[in-house]
Protein backbone atom coordinates (compact mmCIF):
# COMPACT_ATOMS: atom_id res chain seq x y z
CA UNK A 1 0.00 0.00 0.00
CA UNK A 2 2.90 2.84 1.31
CA UNK A 3 4.73 1.99 -2.96
CA UNK A 4 0.92 1.98 -4.41
CA UNK A 5 0.11 5.58 -2.78
CA UNK A 6 3.06 7.24 -3.29
CA UNK A 7 4.34 7.38 0.65
CA UNK A 8 7.40 6.55 1.87
CA UNK A 9 7.65 7.04 5.55
CA UNK A 10 5.68 3.96 6.48
CA UNK A 11 6.99 0.73 5.16
CA UNK A 12 4.94 -2.67 6.46
CA UNK A 13 7.69 -4.28 8.10
CA UNK A 14 7.90 -7.91 9.26
CA UNK A 15 6.80 -10.52 11.88
CA UNK A 16 7.53 -13.73 12.41
CA UNK A 17 4.06 -14.98 12.02
CA UNK A 18 4.71 -18.36 11.81
CA UNK A 19 6.54 -18.07 15.70
CA UNK A 20 2.96 -16.68 17.12
CA UNK A 21 1.90 -18.91 19.51
CA UNK A 22 0.70 -18.88 22.99
CA UNK A 23 3.95 -20.35 24.31
CA UNK A 24 5.85 -17.80 22.79
CA UNK A 25 3.55 -14.65 24.09
CA UNK A 26 6.27 -13.65 26.53
CA UNK A 27 9.60 -14.67 24.82
CA UNK A 28 12.73 -12.27 24.63
CA UNK A 29 15.71 -13.73 23.27
CA UNK A 30 17.20 -14.42 19.54
CA UNK A 31 15.14 -13.55 16.78
CA UNK A 32 13.37 -16.63 14.88
CA UNK A 33 14.70 -18.19 11.84
CA UNK A 34 13.88 -16.95 8.38
CA UNK A 35 11.42 -19.42 7.52
CA UNK A 36 9.17 -18.10 10.87
CA UNK A 37 9.15 -14.88 8.39
CA UNK A 38 7.72 -17.00 5.60
CA UNK A 39 10.19 -16.52 3.26
CA UNK A 40 9.38 -19.25 1.09
CA UNK A 41 6.13 -17.38 0.13
CA UNK A 42 7.81 -14.47 -0.55
CA UNK A 43 9.09 -13.13 -4.38
CA UNK A 44 12.64 -12.56 -5.52
CA UNK A 45 12.18 -8.55 -4.92
CA UNK A 46 10.65 -9.42 -1.27
CA UNK A 47 13.93 -11.52 -0.41
CA UNK A 48 15.81 -9.34 -1.48
CA UNK A 49 14.69 -6.78 0.65
CA UNK A 50 14.52 -9.12 3.73
CA UNK A 51 17.72 -10.88 3.66
CA UNK A 52 19.48 -7.61 4.30
CA UNK A 53 17.30 -6.31 7.19
CA UNK A 54 17.13 -9.65 9.23
CA UNK A 55 21.48 -9.84 8.79
CA UNK A 56 21.21 -6.42 10.58
CA UNK A 57 18.29 -6.75 13.14
CA UNK A 58 19.29 -10.63 14.01
CA UNK A 59 22.62 -9.45 15.70
CA UNK A 60 19.78 -7.98 18.37
CA UNK A 61 17.34 -9.38 20.88
CA UNK A 62 13.65 -10.50 20.01
CA UNK A 63 10.86 -9.27 22.27
CA UNK A 64 7.55 -10.81 21.28
CA UNK A 65 5.05 -8.53 23.06
CA UNK A 66 7.37 -5.20 21.90
CA UNK A 67 7.52 -6.35 18.50
CA UNK A 68 4.09 -7.14 18.30
CA UNK A 69 2.87 -3.97 19.31
CA UNK A 70 4.78 -1.97 16.97
CA UNK A 71 4.00 -4.09 14.16
CA UNK A 72 0.24 -3.44 14.85
CA UNK A 73 0.49 -0.07 15.42
CA UNK A 74 2.35 0.33 12.31
CA UNK A 75 -0.16 -1.74 10.29
CA UNK A 76 -2.77 0.89 11.61
CA UNK A 77 -0.93 4.01 10.78
CA UNK A 78 -0.43 2.48 7.44
CA UNK A 79 -3.98 2.14 6.90
CA UNK A 80 -4.87 5.24 7.91
CA UNK A 81 -2.78 7.16 6.26
CA UNK A 82 -3.33 4.97 3.09
CA UNK A 83 -7.42 5.55 3.43
CA UNK A 84 -6.39 9.04 4.07
CA UNK A 85 -5.03 10.00 0.80
CA UNK A 86 -6.98 7.89 -1.20
CA UNK A 87 -9.95 9.69 0.10
CA UNK A 88 -8.67 13.03 -0.45
CA UNK A 89 -8.16 11.85 -4.11
CA UNK A 90 -11.27 10.45 -4.53
CA UNK A 91 -13.27 13.52 -4.08
CA UNK A 92 -11.50 15.47 -6.26
CA UNK A 93 -13.39 14.17 -8.91
CA UNK A 94 -16.42 12.17 -7.19
CA UNK A 95 -17.16 14.42 -3.74
CA UNK A 96 -20.01 12.99 -2.16
CA UNK A 97 -19.85 15.29 1.04
CA UNK A 98 -22.84 16.60 2.16
CA UNK A 99 -25.44 13.70 1.30
CA UNK A 100 -27.03 12.03 4.16
CA UNK A 101 -27.79 8.24 3.85
CA UNK A 102 -31.24 9.68 4.92
CA UNK A 103 -31.15 11.92 1.31
CA UNK A 104 -30.53 8.91 -0.14
CA UNK A 105 -33.22 6.93 1.42
CA UNK A 106 -35.84 9.64 0.59
CA UNK A 107 -34.65 9.94 -3.39
CA UNK A 108 -34.41 6.05 -3.73
CA UNK A 109 -37.78 5.60 -1.93
CA UNK A 110 -39.21 8.49 -4.65
CA UNK A 111 -37.79 6.78 -7.15
CA UNK A 112 -39.65 3.07 -6.79
CA UNK A 113 -42.89 5.21 -6.12
CA UNK A 114 -42.59 6.88 -9.05
CA UNK A 115 -41.53 3.84 -11.73
CA UNK A 116 -44.83 1.88 -9.93
CA UNK A 117 -47.12 4.79 -10.46
CA UNK A 118 -45.62 5.76 -14.51
CA UNK A 119 -45.21 1.68 -15.13
CA UNK A 120 -47.51 0.15 -12.98
CA UNK A 121 -48.98 -3.13 -13.73
CA UNK A 122 -51.11 -6.33 -11.89
CA UNK A 123 -49.30 -9.20 -11.27
CA UNK A 124 -50.36 -11.86 -9.81
CA UNK A 125 -47.39 -13.60 -7.91
CA UNK A 126 -46.13 -16.77 -6.69
CA UNK A 127 -43.00 -17.56 -4.53
CA UNK A 128 -40.43 -20.04 -6.71
CA UNK A 129 -39.94 -21.83 -3.63
CA UNK A 130 -44.39 -22.22 -2.91
CA UNK A 131 -43.71 -23.44 -6.56
CA UNK A 132 -41.17 -25.55 -6.14
CA UNK A 133 -43.47 -27.51 -3.77
CA UNK A 134 -46.48 -27.94 -5.79
CA UNK A 135 -43.96 -29.70 -8.38
CA UNK A 136 -43.72 -32.36 -6.25
CA UNK A 137 -46.51 -32.47 -3.91
CA UNK A 138 -49.89 -31.46 -6.51
CA UNK A 139 -50.62 -34.39 -8.84
CA UNK A 140 -52.59 -31.45 -11.21
CA UNK A 141 -48.74 -30.01 -11.44
CA UNK A 142 -47.08 -32.95 -12.31
CA UNK A 143 -48.81 -34.14 -14.70
CA UNK A 144 -48.46 -30.83 -16.66
CA UNK A 145 -44.65 -30.73 -16.10
CA UNK A 146 -44.77 -34.23 -17.70
CA UNK A 147 -46.42 -33.47 -20.47
CA UNK A 148 -45.27 -29.95 -21.57
CA UNK A 149 -41.53 -29.28 -22.27
CA UNK A 150 -40.66 -25.62 -21.30
CA UNK A 151 -38.06 -24.18 -22.27
CA UNK A 152 -35.41 -22.72 -20.19
CA UNK A 153 -36.18 -19.19 -19.49
CA UNK A 154 -32.98 -17.11 -20.38
CA UNK A 155 -31.15 -15.83 -17.77
CA UNK A 156 -28.99 -12.87 -18.97
CA UNK A 157 -26.72 -13.61 -16.13
CA UNK A 158 -25.62 -16.86 -18.32
CA UNK A 159 -24.14 -14.86 -20.94
CA UNK A 160 -21.50 -13.53 -18.29
CA UNK A 161 -18.78 -15.56 -19.24
CA UNK A 162 -14.90 -14.71 -18.73
CA UNK A 163 -11.88 -14.27 -20.80
CA UNK A 164 -10.37 -16.91 -23.23
CA UNK A 165 -7.12 -18.60 -21.95
CA UNK A 166 -5.69 -21.60 -23.84
CA UNK A 167 -1.99 -23.06 -24.49
CA UNK A 168 -2.28 -24.02 -28.48
CA UNK A 169 1.16 -24.98 -28.80
CA UNK A 170 3.08 -26.55 -25.55
CA UNK A 171 6.81 -25.91 -27.32
CA UNK A 172 8.43 -24.34 -29.20
CA UNK A 173 12.04 -23.20 -30.11
CA UNK A 174 12.37 -19.76 -32.46
CA UNK A 175 14.52 -20.66 -35.53
CA UNK A 176 17.14 -17.95 -37.05
CA UNK A 177 14.43 -16.65 -39.24
CA UNK A 178 11.54 -16.61 -36.72
CA UNK A 179 10.55 -14.10 -33.83
CA UNK A 180 8.04 -14.86 -31.25
CA UNK A 181 6.19 -11.87 -29.94
CA UNK A 182 4.23 -11.66 -26.69
CA UNK A 183 1.58 -8.50 -26.62
CA UNK A 184 -1.12 -6.93 -24.95
CA UNK A 185 -3.86 -4.74 -25.44
CA UNK A 186 -3.79 -1.25 -23.42
CA UNK A 187 -6.81 -1.17 -21.02
CA UNK A 188 -8.75 -4.08 -22.90
CA UNK A 189 -11.96 -3.09 -20.63
CA UNK A 190 -11.56 0.44 -20.36
CA UNK A 191 -10.93 0.53 -24.21
CA UNK A 192 -14.35 -1.30 -24.52
CA UNK A 193 -16.16 0.68 -22.12
CA UNK A 194 -15.30 3.62 -23.91
CA UNK A 195 -15.94 3.03 -27.36
CA UNK A 196 -18.09 -0.35 -28.26
CA UNK A 197 -22.42 -0.03 -28.22
CA UNK A 198 -24.40 -0.64 -25.19
CA UNK A 199 -28.14 -1.19 -24.73
CA UNK A 200 -30.44 1.23 -23.26
CA UNK A 201 -33.51 1.18 -21.64
CA UNK A 202 -35.60 -2.16 -21.00
CA UNK A 203 -35.98 -5.06 -23.44
CA UNK A 204 -38.63 -6.27 -25.50
CA UNK A 205 -39.08 -9.98 -24.46
CA UNK A 206 -39.72 -12.17 -27.99
CA UNK A 207 -40.93 -16.10 -27.65
CA UNK A 208 -42.18 -16.91 -31.07
CA UNK A 209 -42.04 -15.45 -34.41
CA UNK A 210 -38.51 -14.76 -34.60
CA UNK A 211 -36.53 -13.15 -37.41
CA UNK A 212 -33.22 -13.45 -38.45
CA UNK A 213 -30.82 -13.37 -35.46
CA UNK A 214 -29.18 -10.61 -37.17
CA UNK A 215 -31.91 -8.23 -36.16
CA UNK A 216 -31.86 -8.50 -32.81
CA UNK A 217 -29.64 -6.81 -30.34
CA UNK A 218 -29.49 -7.63 -27.26
CA UNK A 219 -29.63 -11.90 -25.61
CA UNK A 220 -30.74 -14.43 -27.31
CA UNK A 221 -30.99 -18.58 -25.84
CA UNK A 222 -30.67 -20.86 -28.55
CA UNK A 223 -29.50 -23.98 -30.14
CA UNK A 224 -26.53 -23.79 -32.47
CA UNK A 225 -24.33 -25.94 -34.90
CA UNK A 226 -20.75 -25.16 -34.88
CA UNK A 227 -19.01 -25.57 -38.16
CA UNK A 228 -16.56 -28.38 -38.81
CA UNK A 229 -12.67 -27.01 -39.07
CA UNK A 230 -12.93 -23.70 -37.32
CA UNK A 231 -9.69 -22.84 -36.19
CA UNK A 232 -10.56 -21.02 -33.34
CA UNK A 233 -15.00 -21.21 -32.17
CA UNK A 234 -16.63 -17.77 -31.26
CA UNK A 235 -18.95 -18.94 -29.08
CA UNK A 236 -18.37 -19.28 -25.42
CA UNK A 237 -19.89 -22.36 -23.26
CA UNK A 238 -19.84 -23.95 -19.66
CA UNK A 239 -19.23 -27.56 -19.38
CA UNK A 240 -21.68 -29.54 -16.58
CA UNK A 241 -18.96 -28.74 -13.95
CA UNK A 242 -19.23 -24.97 -14.61
CA UNK A 243 -15.36 -24.79 -16.94
CA UNK A 244 -15.69 -22.29 -19.42
CA UNK A 245 -14.79 -24.06 -22.79
CA UNK A 246 -14.52 -22.85 -26.74
CA UNK A 247 -15.49 -26.12 -28.40
CA UNK A 248 -17.00 -27.16 -31.63
CA UNK A 249 -18.26 -30.16 -30.28
CA UNK A 250 -20.53 -30.42 -26.86
CA UNK A 251 -20.08 -34.27 -26.03
CA UNK A 252 -16.36 -33.81 -27.22
CA UNK A 253 -15.47 -31.19 -24.91
CA UNK A 254 -17.84 -32.74 -22.12
CA UNK A 255 -16.14 -36.64 -22.52
CA UNK A 256 -12.81 -34.83 -22.88
CA UNK A 257 -12.16 -36.54 -26.41
CA UNK A 258 -7.83 -36.88 -27.28
CA UNK A 259 -8.27 -40.03 -29.29
CA UNK A 260 -9.08 -38.44 -32.40
CA UNK A 261 -11.51 -36.42 -34.91
CA UNK A 262 -15.06 -36.09 -33.79
CA UNK A 263 -17.35 -38.29 -35.46
CA UNK A 264 -20.83 -36.74 -33.59
CA UNK A 265 -23.89 -36.03 -35.41
CA UNK A 266 -25.29 -32.23 -35.35
CA UNK A 267 -26.88 -32.96 -31.98
CA UNK A 268 -24.14 -34.52 -30.25
CA UNK A 269 -21.94 -31.69 -31.07
CA UNK A 270 -25.01 -28.95 -30.06
CA UNK A 271 -24.49 -26.17 -28.00
CA UNK A 272 -27.04 -24.63 -25.86
CA UNK A 273 -26.73 -21.60 -23.92
CA UNK A 274 -27.51 -17.84 -23.67
CA UNK A 275 -25.27 -15.51 -25.89
CA UNK A 276 -24.89 -11.94 -26.28
CA UNK A 277 -26.15 -11.08 -29.99
CA UNK A 278 -23.28 -9.13 -31.37
CA UNK A 279 -20.91 -11.78 -30.45
CA UNK A 280 -23.98 -14.83 -31.87
CA UNK A 281 -23.88 -13.02 -34.68
CA UNK A 282 -20.30 -13.35 -35.44
CA UNK A 283 -20.84 -16.82 -34.64
CA UNK A 284 -22.93 -17.35 -37.43
CA UNK A 285 -20.17 -15.65 -39.57
CA UNK A 286 -18.05 -17.68 -39.13
CA UNK A 287 -20.81 -21.05 -40.39
CA UNK A 288 -22.55 -21.42 -37.28
CA UNK A 289 -25.57 -22.48 -37.94
CA UNK A 290 -29.00 -22.05 -35.63
CA UNK A 291 -30.79 -25.20 -34.66
CA UNK A 292 -33.25 -23.31 -32.54
CA UNK A 293 -34.05 -20.05 -30.53
CA UNK A 294 -36.50 -20.33 -27.73
CA UNK A 295 -36.36 -16.55 -26.65
CA UNK A 296 -34.83 -13.50 -27.13
CA UNK A 297 -34.22 -10.12 -25.53
CA UNK A 298 -34.24 -7.43 -27.86
CA UNK A 299 -33.29 -3.73 -27.35
CA UNK A 300 -34.58 -1.29 -29.47
CA UNK A 301 -31.50 1.66 -28.28
CA UNK A 302 -27.92 1.40 -27.94
CA UNK A 303 -25.00 3.97 -27.95
CA UNK A 304 -21.42 3.68 -27.96
CA UNK A 305 -21.00 6.54 -25.82
CA UNK A 306 -22.69 5.32 -22.44
CA UNK A 307 -19.32 5.46 -20.75
CA UNK A 308 -17.07 7.90 -22.89
CA UNK A 309 -16.73 10.47 -20.67
CA UNK A 310 -16.75 8.29 -17.41
CA UNK A 311 -13.64 6.71 -19.14
CA UNK A 312 -11.89 9.76 -20.37
CA UNK A 313 -12.25 11.72 -17.35
CA UNK A 314 -9.89 9.03 -15.20
CA UNK A 315 -7.84 8.45 -18.07
CA UNK A 316 -7.08 11.84 -18.65
CA UNK A 317 -6.19 11.81 -14.27
CA UNK A 318 -4.12 8.66 -14.85
CA UNK A 319 -2.12 9.89 -17.82
CA UNK A 320 -1.43 13.15 -16.51
CA UNK A 321 -0.33 11.30 -13.13
CA UNK A 322 2.04 9.38 -14.92
CA UNK A 323 3.76 12.81 -15.99
CA UNK A 324 5.51 13.28 -18.86
CA UNK A 325 7.32 10.27 -21.29
CA UNK A 326 11.03 9.97 -20.79
CA UNK A 327 11.72 11.16 -24.19
CA UNK A 328 9.36 14.54 -23.32
CA UNK A 329 12.21 16.70 -22.11
CA UNK A 330 11.92 20.01 -23.09
CA UNK A 331 9.31 22.41 -23.76
CA UNK A 332 8.49 21.77 -27.74
CA UNK A 333 8.43 17.63 -27.38
CA UNK A 334 5.73 18.00 -23.99
CA UNK A 335 3.55 20.36 -26.33
CA UNK A 336 3.74 17.84 -29.20
CA UNK A 337 3.18 14.76 -26.64
CA UNK A 338 0.08 16.59 -25.51
CA UNK A 339 -1.21 17.59 -28.98
CA UNK A 340 -0.96 13.72 -30.22
CA UNK A 341 -2.66 12.61 -27.15
CA UNK A 342 -5.41 14.61 -27.94
CA UNK A 343 -5.71 14.08 -31.88
CA UNK A 344 -5.44 9.81 -30.77
CA UNK A 345 -7.22 9.88 -27.70
CA UNK A 346 -9.74 12.72 -27.77
CA UNK A 347 -8.24 13.95 -24.54
CA UNK A 348 -6.86 17.57 -23.66
CA UNK A 349 -4.43 16.98 -21.10
CA UNK A 350 -3.56 20.34 -18.19
CA UNK A 351 -0.08 20.70 -18.72
CA UNK A 352 -0.45 22.15 -15.33
CA UNK A 353 -1.18 19.08 -13.72
CA UNK A 354 1.00 16.47 -15.75
CA UNK A 355 3.35 15.77 -12.82
CA UNK A 356 4.11 12.12 -11.27
CA UNK A 357 1.37 11.07 -8.46
CA UNK A 358 1.51 7.33 -7.37
CA UNK A 359 -1.48 8.36 -5.42
CA UNK A 360 -3.89 9.71 -8.06
CA UNK A 361 -2.56 7.48 -10.85
CA UNK A 362 -3.65 4.46 -8.41
CA UNK A 363 -7.12 5.94 -7.82
CA UNK A 364 -7.33 6.71 -11.45
CA UNK A 365 -6.65 3.38 -12.56
CA UNK A 366 -9.00 1.68 -10.07
CA UNK A 367 -11.65 3.56 -11.20
CA UNK A 368 -11.12 2.47 -14.89
CA UNK A 369 -10.64 -1.04 -14.42
CA UNK A 370 -13.49 -1.70 -11.78
CA UNK A 371 -16.35 0.13 -13.69
CA UNK A 372 -17.40 -2.95 -15.57
CA UNK A 373 -16.95 -5.43 -12.46
CA UNK A 374 -19.00 -3.63 -10.20
CA UNK A 375 -21.88 -4.08 -12.67
CA UNK A 376 -21.15 -7.74 -12.46
CA UNK A 377 -21.59 -8.31 -8.76
CA UNK A 378 -23.74 -10.92 -7.93
CA UNK A 379 -26.70 -9.94 -5.63
CA UNK A 380 -27.46 -13.14 -3.62
CA UNK A 381 -24.43 -13.45 -1.41
CA UNK A 382 -24.48 -14.00 2.44
CA UNK A 383 -26.16 -11.12 4.41
CA UNK A 384 -26.08 -11.21 8.37
CA UNK A 385 -29.45 -10.29 10.15
CA UNK A 386 -31.01 -10.01 13.65
CA UNK A 387 -34.09 -10.82 14.41
CA UNK A 388 -36.41 -10.93 17.63
CA UNK A 389 -39.48 -12.82 16.24
CA UNK A 390 -39.42 -16.18 16.26
CA UNK A 391 -41.66 -16.74 13.82
CA UNK A 392 -39.49 -14.30 11.32
CA UNK A 393 -36.53 -16.81 12.67
CA UNK A 394 -38.33 -19.87 12.10
CA UNK A 395 -38.80 -18.45 8.78
CA UNK A 396 -35.21 -18.09 7.84
CA UNK A 397 -34.71 -21.81 9.55
CA UNK A 398 -37.51 -23.94 7.80
CA UNK A 399 -39.01 -22.14 4.89
CA UNK A 400 -36.89 -23.08 2.15
CA UNK A 401 -36.20 -20.18 0.57
CA UNK A 402 -33.17 -18.95 2.73
CA UNK A 403 -29.78 -20.74 3.10
CA UNK A 404 -28.81 -20.06 6.66
CA UNK A 405 -24.61 -20.54 6.99
CA UNK A 406 -25.02 -20.29 10.72
CA UNK A 407 -26.62 -18.41 13.75
CA UNK A 408 -26.13 -17.78 17.12
CA UNK A 409 -28.20 -16.67 19.73
CA UNK A 410 -27.14 -13.34 21.31
CA UNK A 411 -29.77 -12.85 24.37
CA UNK A 412 -33.36 -14.51 25.26
CA UNK A 413 -34.97 -12.60 22.65
CA UNK A 414 -32.18 -12.00 19.89
CA UNK A 415 -30.70 -14.09 17.54
CA UNK A 416 -28.18 -13.22 15.31
CA UNK A 417 -28.61 -15.07 11.13
CA UNK A 418 -26.71 -15.42 8.46
CA UNK A 419 -28.02 -16.34 5.10
CA UNK A 420 -28.67 -16.04 1.85
CA UNK A 421 -31.48 -16.66 -0.62
CA UNK A 422 -31.84 -20.09 -2.25
CA UNK A 423 -30.78 -21.02 -5.77
CA UNK A 424 -34.75 -21.43 -6.77
CA UNK A 425 -35.74 -18.11 -5.44
CA UNK A 426 -35.36 -15.39 -7.93
CA UNK A 427 -34.13 -12.01 -6.31
CA UNK A 428 -34.39 -8.53 -7.62
CA UNK A 429 -31.45 -7.33 -8.84
CA UNK A 430 -29.56 -4.84 -6.79
CA UNK A 431 -29.40 -1.10 -7.58
CA UNK A 432 -25.89 -1.09 -8.33
CA UNK A 433 -25.78 -4.44 -10.99
CA UNK A 434 -26.89 -5.09 -14.25
CA UNK A 435 -25.55 -8.18 -16.20
CA UNK A 436 -26.65 -6.44 -19.30
CA UNK A 437 -23.85 -4.53 -19.42
CA UNK A 438 -21.23 -6.69 -17.82
CA UNK A 439 -22.00 -9.14 -20.14
CA UNK A 440 -21.80 -6.89 -23.38
CA UNK A 441 -18.59 -5.63 -22.07
CA UNK A 442 -16.84 -8.94 -21.76
CA UNK A 443 -18.57 -10.13 -25.15
CA UNK A 444 -16.54 -6.96 -26.64
CA UNK A 445 -13.49 -7.85 -25.26
CA UNK A 446 -13.70 -11.89 -26.72
CA UNK A 447 -14.39 -10.14 -30.10
CA UNK A 448 -11.38 -7.62 -30.05
CA UNK A 449 -9.18 -10.57 -29.56
CA UNK A 450 -10.79 -12.80 -31.80
CA UNK A 451 -9.90 -9.99 -34.44
CA UNK A 452 -6.23 -11.04 -33.60
CA UNK A 453 -6.61 -14.23 -33.76
CA UNK A 454 -8.65 -14.34 -37.37
CA UNK A 455 -5.54 -12.72 -38.41
CA UNK A 456 -2.61 -15.12 -36.96
CA UNK A 457 -4.69 -18.72 -36.63
CA UNK A 458 -2.10 -21.12 -36.08
CA UNK A 459 0.38 -18.96 -35.30
CA UNK A 460 -0.89 -18.36 -32.03
CA UNK A 461 0.57 -20.07 -28.96
CA UNK A 462 -1.22 -18.57 -26.16
CA UNK A 463 -3.82 -16.28 -25.29
CA UNK A 464 -5.11 -15.08 -22.36
CA UNK A 465 -8.01 -12.48 -21.62
CA UNK A 466 -6.32 -9.25 -23.50
CA UNK A 467 -2.55 -10.98 -24.14
CA UNK A 468 -1.08 -13.31 -27.17
CA UNK A 469 2.03 -14.59 -27.74
CA UNK A 470 2.42 -15.61 -31.21
CA UNK A 471 4.80 -16.56 -34.00
CA UNK A 472 6.37 -14.46 -36.91
CA UNK A 473 8.28 -15.72 -39.76
CA UNK A 474 10.67 -14.22 -42.12
CA UNK A 475 8.50 -12.33 -44.62
CA UNK A 476 5.75 -11.55 -42.38
CA UNK A 477 4.41 -8.89 -40.84
CA UNK A 478 3.63 -8.61 -36.85
CA UNK A 479 0.95 -7.09 -35.49
CA UNK A 480 1.04 -3.37 -35.06
CA UNK A 481 1.32 -2.01 -32.02
CA UNK A 482 0.40 1.21 -30.36
CA UNK A 483 0.07 3.51 -27.37
CA UNK A 484 -3.04 4.39 -26.68
CA UNK A 485 -6.21 2.72 -25.14
CA UNK A 486 -6.87 -0.16 -27.22
CA UNK A 487 -3.48 -0.63 -29.13
CA UNK A 488 -1.29 -3.69 -28.74
CA UNK A 489 1.33 -2.75 -26.75
CA UNK A 490 4.48 -4.90 -26.68
CA UNK A 491 5.75 -6.77 -23.03
CA UNK A 492 9.16 -7.68 -24.09
CA UNK A 493 10.40 -4.13 -24.90
CA UNK A 494 11.29 -5.07 -28.02
CA UNK A 495 13.41 -8.15 -27.36
CA UNK A 496 11.48 -11.29 -28.41
CA UNK A 497 11.16 -15.19 -27.10
CA UNK A 498 13.67 -17.32 -28.06
CA UNK A 499 11.92 -20.22 -25.98
CA UNK A 500 8.56 -20.90 -25.15
CA UNK A 501 6.78 -23.62 -23.10
CA UNK A 502 3.48 -24.12 -21.62
CA UNK A 503 1.91 -26.50 -19.39
CA UNK A 504 -1.72 -25.22 -19.62
CA UNK A 505 -3.63 -22.04 -19.34
CA UNK A 506 -1.92 -19.88 -16.60
CA UNK A 507 0.86 -21.54 -16.81
CA UNK A 508 4.09 -20.85 -19.23
CA UNK A 509 7.40 -19.97 -19.20
CA UNK A 510 10.06 -18.48 -21.91
CA UNK A 511 13.61 -17.22 -22.53
CA UNK A 512 14.33 -13.70 -24.74
CA UNK A 513 16.27 -14.16 -27.25
CA UNK A 514 18.71 -11.01 -26.71
CA UNK A 515 18.75 -10.46 -22.87
CA UNK A 516 18.51 -14.24 -22.17
CA UNK A 517 16.06 -13.30 -19.54
CA UNK A 518 13.70 -16.35 -18.08
CA UNK A 519 10.45 -16.10 -16.50
CA UNK A 520 8.17 -19.04 -15.36
CA UNK A 521 4.14 -18.10 -14.89
CA UNK A 522 1.86 -20.61 -12.69
CA UNK A 523 -0.91 -20.99 -10.97
CA UNK A 524 -0.01 -20.40 -7.40
CA UNK A 525 -1.85 -23.06 -5.10
CA UNK A 526 -1.25 -21.18 -2.48
CA UNK A 527 -2.55 -17.45 -3.64
CA UNK A 528 -4.77 -18.94 -6.50
CA UNK A 529 -3.49 -16.09 -8.55
CA UNK A 530 -0.78 -15.77 -10.93
CA UNK A 531 1.92 -14.75 -10.81
CA UNK A 532 6.14 -14.62 -11.62
CA UNK A 533 7.56 -17.78 -8.93
CA UNK A 534 11.18 -17.11 -7.61
CA UNK A 535 13.27 -19.90 -7.70
CA UNK A 536 13.00 -21.34 -4.58
CA UNK A 537 9.34 -21.53 -4.46
CA UNK A 538 8.90 -22.78 -7.86
CA UNK A 539 11.37 -25.52 -6.66
CA UNK A 540 8.44 -26.75 -4.49
CA UNK A 541 6.45 -26.61 -7.00
CA UNK A 542 8.29 -28.13 -9.58
CA UNK A 543 11.00 -30.70 -8.38
CA UNK A 544 13.01 -30.31 -11.84
CA UNK A 545 13.19 -26.48 -11.72
CA UNK A 546 16.13 -26.12 -9.44
CA UNK A 547 18.11 -28.61 -11.94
Amino acid sequence: MPKALGFTDKTKGYFPHKFSSEIHLNYVGPYPVPSDYDVDRMTVREREEFDPWYNEVSRGTFDFQKEASLYCKNDVDILTQGSLKFRDQFLVQCDMRGVTFGELHYKSEKRVSELQTTHGVRVVVMREHTWNQMKTTCTEVKEFLRCFNAPEPLNPRKALFGGRTSALKLRHTAAPDETIHYVDVTSLYPFVNSTCSYLLGHPVIIYKDFEDPRSYYGFIRATVYPPRGLLFPVLPHKSEGGKLLFTLCRTCAETNNEGGPCEHDDEGRALTGVWVTVEFIKALDVGYRVGKITEVWHFDKSSDTVFTDYIHTFLKGKQEASGYPAEATDRESREKYIRDYQEHQGILLDAGKIETNPVKRQVAKLCLNSLWGKFAQRDNLFKTTIVSDPKEFFSYMFSGKYKVEYFSVLHSNRALIRWKYTDGYVQPPGKQSNVFIAAFTTAHARLKLYSYLEKLQDRVFYIDTDSLIYLVKEGEKPLELGNYLGDLTDELDGDSIQEFAAAGPKSYAYQTRNKKKVVMRVKDPYRLRTGVLPHQQAAVYIPRAST
